[in-house]
């Protein structure tokens, strides 16, 4: 710390953390330094170039009064950190899928649910799905920034305007396809995916409906085939594990606070934001139900760049505390008539980003989006569709799949949030035109509320006291409906019958409690 002088203070940092390379004591450890080019498993490291050995993290941050009074400051700061911890989650899942130590074999039991068993190498019937470890896995960081305006105000009140921001770099994403099937087909003139002419390079720009330079025929050959089992077969699905996704969130944070006068405080806050990264799944808990556990284009990874599925808008948050003037009599009507307070808290917030989905791979790209997804692909979007057609007013109505909409039926309701009249089945073989999270859910409000009663009780002493308190939580009963966990993944999937149907909440309905304390 380096008071520059009586009004400027600077905060000056420099952190240095790293990472010894992890190694298996046994030498049961392996890698493929690139799966992408058809290199076999290395006996070694998994992880063979230590880049946390370059993690110092410069720290800067200042406080200015500006004129000198005490009644207005600017503050800034800037941070570089450096994730170094939660690699381990990743190891984790590497173990047990490690070429040539073992591998991993799916099992579809009943046509629907999926196993994934893990087998031990040298045998014969050996599985040809692995878990791989980015032999050159990137440092994950993150750049912190923010400047803040700080005004006292009349009425012991104080007004905080803040711009903050943050950038993730090489951060732990989902497990991308390893070893992805390479596109052997081209768009015609229809725009069928049509078998690419012979001598014709593969374009890998884009496999989007409608801007395609390749699409997948079925079938279609994967990057690597050099698996060296016994028994000849090629390596199948390879979940890559490695630090290739990127963050972005801006932020407009503003804060009015007036401190306890005349019985009275509060505190307002409200921001506005904006978060977008790339899919970012590291482990199997990260994963929601909202969109696919890995990246749907595993060539073209910024396809699925869009809003967080955390991004919330909007958000403001309200809390006041209010102590009611005493009655001014003695005795027992002083007792009942004084001491009684109120306060809340009030909540709303905008809806969080979800994607309308398919359950299958339309695209026969061969990306698994792991057992029990119902967010395998994204479909098209019919064309003059705005956004906000799709979640509010009536629907055109349409059949798609096994769903069924009637014409003007209303939409942002929980019977039906959005319309899956917007959005069409693409061709085989290419992928949807939809974007990634460019829908958003219901919104949040939600108001608690507390009268409370503080009775002096003297023979207990100067602090004696009893407090009694009645708190209602959600006390105007509001149903704030989302997209749940309990069954509702197919909510999100178009070819299944409840598309859109909201049965889940995101709060309990009105609950009060009572409560007596005694404090001496």
């Amino acid at each position: 710390d380096y008071r520059a002088s009586s009004r400027l203070t600077l905060n000056l940092g420099l952190r240095y953390e790293f990472n010894t390379l992890p190694h298996d004591v046994h030498g049961y450890q392996s890698s493929i330094i690139s799966p992408y080019f058809g290199s076999t498993p290395v006996i070694g490291p998994v992880i063979g170039i230590n880049h946390s050995l370059r993690n110092f993290s410069p720290r800067f941050g200042f406080a200015w009064d500006v004129f000198g009074d005490g009644k207005t400051a600017i503050r800034g700061g800037f941070a570089l950190l450096y994730d170094i911890s939660n690699i381990g989650g990743t190891l984790g899942t590497v173990g047990l899928s490690q070429p040539p130590f073992s591998s991993s074999s799916t099992v579809h039991l009943n046509g629907s649910t999926v196993l994934t068993l893990p087998l031990v190498f040298p045998a014969s019937a050996a599985g040809t799905t692995l878990n791989m470890e980015d032999y050159s896995f990137n440092q994950p960081s993150l750049k912190q920034f923010n400047l803040t305006f700080e005004r006292q105000l009349p009425g012991r009140m104080a007004l905080t305007v803040s711009y903050a921001g943050s950038l993730g770099q090489h951060l732990i994403d989902s497990s991308l396809e390893g070893n992805p099937r390479v596109p052997q087909g081209v768009p015609d003139a229809n725009g069928n995916c049509v078998a690419r002419p012979a001598g014709q390079s593969v374009n890998l720009t884009s496999m989007v409906d409608g801007s395609a330079t390749a699409c997948w025929i079925g079938g279609d050959p994967r990057v690597n085939n050099n698996s060296g089992l016994p028994s000849g077969q090629p390596w199948g699905h390879i979940a890559y594990r490695t630090a290739n996704g990127n963050s972005y969130y801006n932020s407009l944070q503003t804060m009015l606070v007036k401190q306890l006068s005349k019985g009275l405080q509060f505190q307002s806050s409200y921001t506005w934001s904006k978060a977008i990264d790339t899919l970012q799944n590291e482990l199997g808990s990260d994963n929601t139900f909202t969109e696919a556990p890995s990246p749907t284009d595993a060539f073209n990874t910024r396809t699925d760049r869009g809003p967080s599925v955390f991004n919330s808008s909007h958000n403001w948050h309200f809390n006041l505390l209010y102590h009611l003037p005493n009655a001014p009599y003695s005795g027992f009507a002083g007792k009942i008539l004084s001491g009684w307070w109120v306060a809340g808290i009030e909540t709303l917030q905008s809806g969080y980003p979800f994607t309308a989905c398919l359950s299958d791979n339309r695209s026969n790209s061969g990306i698994i989006q792991g057992a029990g997804s119902s967010c395998a692909e994204r479909p098209d979007l019919v064309p003059g569709r705005s956004l906000s057609s799709i979640t509010s007013g009536t629907s055109p109505g349409c059949t798609i799949g096994d769903e069924t909409v009637a014409p003007g039926t209303p939409l942002g309701t929980p019977n039906l949030w959005f319309d899956p009249c917007a959005f069409t089945l693409q061709k085989p073989g290419f992928l949807g035109t939809e974007g990634r999270n460019i829908l958003n859910g219901p919104k949040f409000a939600n108001t608690d509320f507390t009268i409370a009663k503080d009775t002096k009780l003297g023979f207990l002493g100067e602090a004696g006291n009893l407090e009694f308190r009645a708190e209602m939580f959600n006390v105007m009963n509001h149903a704030n409906f989302q997209f749940g966990n309990n069954g509702q993944g197919a909510a999100l999937a178009l070819d299944t019958s409840s598309a859109g149907v909201l049965l889940d909440t995101a709060n309990p309905g009105r609950q009060i409690q009572f409560a007596l304390k005694l404090l001496f």
